[in-house]
């Protein structure tokens, strides 16, 4: 079974996907940590968040998010942002 979550950042400039051991998004009633075998949802970014996600290889990375919404099902997660 593959342990890494495939994400996906869609904005107006175009579209990143990338492999990650884990997301962490802030919304407006806390912070999530989103891994493969996540419960499905639905989630309201919240404004100039960062998105945080460890790489494969070990290093965490961050896009800052100035408003979004994350759709998250079982090793995907696709988030929709107006920048990345």
């Amino acid at each position: 079974m593959n342990q890494l979550l495939t994400v996906t950042i869609v904005t107006p400039s175009g579209e990143k996907t990338f492999e990650a051991e884990w997301l962490e998004i802030e919304t407006p009633s806390g912070n999530r940590v989103i891994k493969v075998g996540h419960a499905p949802m639905i989630a309201q970014l919240l404004p100039q968040s960062a998105l945080k996600y460890l790489k494969p290889g070990g290093a965490i990375e961050s896009s800052l998010i100035t408003q979004g919404v994350v759709r998250v099902e079982r090793a995907l997660a696709l988030v929709v942002a107006d920048q990345p």
